[in-house]
């Protein structure tokens, strides 16, 4: 399968185209009642190559099932895998072909694994067998497992626990099978994906159980208050007037009755992907997300996505309220064949990614604070913090040949985070940080007696990392020849072309992160911002670009998972060297998107820009790729 590692070549073509108590007496266990022989030690024979079947092409990303919370390709630790049978038995999997999933993952057991492998490749052939219907199979495969390496059922982990529940469920051992989802809901604390995948899995078991079940269990796990919050529920439901009454027999697949479906992008049918927009479009953040509007709009524009993808532009007026509706209203029309794209604030995006999460639908959000959480679908392309030191320092060492750093960082909570994640990427890299301190930046005299006592350790550069206005004041306290050696470090607060322009003198040799740097020397720079021009009678920033690259991404990611039958989340997990307008992007396995921005120095008075690090050394910025073809004319944006 191709990945997403040649997304510069997609880019530049696009472009040319335009804690809950538990129930003692339920203690999860998990050694099945049944005392048979454990797993055949049988092996099965090489099958042929999936494309020699010719089945993966087509789009059919087969529907996962919900206990399957594992990642691809990936250990449970979101590291890579290298076994080749579990690789191949993932590919069959994933397109429905369990039985020979099955015979890859029953022969990768004779292998030589790590223990992470090992836990992976139990919980696939497990999730194979119940599949398969054959949850005995699943129960004995488990329990062999933890008795070998000695683990007790306080060691089960969430997603070994959701397993067990299921298998459990299916074999109407009601109780085990909910103590172990209670188990897997209180190790989440109730947040997550997980957790998400216990609640539907009680709600589901809960309504297949005829009623005196029903009722029994109800007496038996009053105490457990997961469990009784989603009894009430479910008595609820019953209680309806138009409840059609309890099955007369319990379904042993329960999760077919109602089940929430394929974790992921949910496709039903052949009809357009929506792609829910969450900006603030009216109030007083309205400039804000008509910028990012329009960067979204030419990347749609560009991929020539009309046929696969219809906008869906939602207003959110920088209110949570505002887009909490918005989103209840798209998923009410649109349950399946949905993606999100936003919110643009901070705070709205805190609260519209778990609606997001329980709906199972990915959401790409433009958060750019630190604990904005990611994971299970949840995705952030944002300037945050760790983003911009991680640049600078990296910039500051193999571009700049630094060594010596010092920090002066604003007093409080935000410059000690700064410090923090500082002192952090220094260490990594092997920099020295030689002096350390906090300032009052709004205190003249400290300003210039801090610059007195920094001179005294010899730094090449010192980290300045507060607004432009009070990072002047302090580079003109320093001596002229210490000004002349060493460099000012900043971040992209400090990128205000009026202020720069105003004190460029004082500022000369300064150091700092441009999130869209647009007088760049890159040939998409250059034509991003004429076609900009074009269309919209203004010039684009920051906000526009990484709109473009977001928008980008994710259709680049949605179309490649159509042609390939693999899930979204897989394409982008797998999204390793994307050459954005705002910088170098690659997916991290929590979903965060790293991204390396461009750094800016003032030198004679003008702002030139760095190379990126991995662009040392490589061909000229003007011969780009087209297709399989090198070529060196410009690409016409508007064609």
């Amino acid at each position: 399968m191709k990945t997403l590692r040649t997304l510069l070549v997609i880019f530049v073509v696009l472009i040319g185209w335009i804690g809950c108590s538990g129930v003692d007496e339920y203690k999860p266990s998990p050694y099945p009642d049944s005392r048979e022989n454990p797993r055949s030690n049988k092996r099965f024979s090489e099958l042929p190559q999936l494309e020699d079947k010719g089945e993966i092409a087509a789009p059919q990303t087969t529907s996962r099932y919900p206990w399957d919370t594992y990642a691809l390709q990936r250990d449970l630790e979101g590291q890579p895998l290298r076994n080749l049978f579990m690789l191949e038995g993932d590919q069959l999997y994933q397109v429905g072909r369990l039985q020979e999933a099955v015979q890859k993952f029953e022969t990768a057991q004779s292998s030589t694994l790590t223990a992470a492998e090992r836990d992976a490749l139990v919980i696939r052939l497990g999730s194979a067998y119940l599949a398969l219907d054959r949850a005995e199979d699943t129960l004995r495969l488990l329990s062999d497992h933890f008795r070998t390496t000695q683990r007790s059922e306080d060691s089960v982990g969430a997603r070994f626990s959701l397993l067990f529940a299921y298998s459990y469920g299916r074999l109407a051992k009601f109780d085990q099978s909910l103590a172990w989802f209670s188990r897997a809901f209180r190790l989440e604390a109730g947040r997550g994906l997980l957790s998400e995948v216990s609640k539907d899995g009680v709600l589901s078991l809960l309504r297949a159980v005829p009623g005196p079940d029903f009722d029994e269990i109800a007496l038996v796990w009053g105490k457990d208050a997961f469990v009784a919050s989603l009894i009430g529920k479910e008595r609820l439901r019953r209680s309806k007037a138009d409840y059609t009454g309890a099955p007369t027999e319990y379904v042993g697949q329960f999760w077919t009755v109602d089940s929430p479906g394929f974790y992921g992008v949910s496709r039903s049918g052949e009809g357009r992907f929506q792609l829910a927009v969450l900006l603030p479009l009216s109030g007083k953040f309205s400039r804000l997300g008509e910028s990012a509007k329009r960067g979204i709009e030419l990347a749609l524009l560009g991929q020539g996505s009309q046929r696969l993808i219809q906008p869906l532009f939602q207003d959110t007026a920088g209110e949570s309220l505002t887009a909490t509706a918005a989103v209840r209203g798209v998923l009410a029309q649109h349950p399946t064949n949905l993606l999100i794209l936003g919110p643009l604030l901070s705070d709205v995006a805190t609260d519209i990614a778990p609606i997001a999460l329980r709906a199972h639908v990915p959401l790409l959000s433009f958060s750019k604070r630190s604990f904005f959480q990611t994971g299970d679908g949840i995705y952030r392309l944002g300037p945050t913090i760790e983003s911009q030191i991680d640049s600078l320092v990296v910039s500051a060492k193999e571009v700049l040949g630094l060594h010596r750093l010092a920090m002066v960082r604003p007093e409080g909570p935000v410059g000690d985070y700064y410090a923090e994640v500082f002192r952090r990427k220094v260490a990594e890299v092997g920099l020295e940080l030689v002096y350390d301190t906090s300032v009052n930046s709004q205190d003249a005299s400290q300003l210039v007696s801090v610059a007195s006592e920094v001179e005294g350790y010899d730094p090449d550069a010192i980290f300045f990392p507060d607004d432009l206005v009070p990072a002047g004041r302090f580079y003109s306290s320093l001596s002229s020849q210490l000004r002349s050696r060493v460099r000012l470090l900043g971040m992209a607060s400090w990128d205000d072309p009026i202020e720069l322009k105003r004190s460029r003198t004082v500022l000369e040799g300064i150091v700092f992160v441009s999130p869209y740097f647009q007088d760049s020397e890159r040939l998409v720079v250059q034509k991003f911002n004429e076609t900009f021009q074009k269309s919209y009678g203004t010039s684009p920033d920051f906000l526009a670009a990484q709109g473009f690259d977001a928008a980008t991404l994710l259709v680049a990611a949605l179309r490649q998972s159509l042609e390939s039958g693999v899930s979204f989340e897989q394409v982008m997990r797998e999204i390793e060297d994307y050459d954005g307008l705002t910088g170098k992007i690659h997916v991290a396995p929590n979903g965060e998107l790293v991204r390396r921005f461009a750094v800016v120095k003032m030198e004679r008075q003008r702002l030139a820009e760095l190379p990126m690090v991995s662009e040392i050394g490589a061909a000229s910025p003007n011969i780009i790729m087209r297709g399989n073809e090198v070529v060196s004319e410009p690409i016409d944006f508007t064609r």
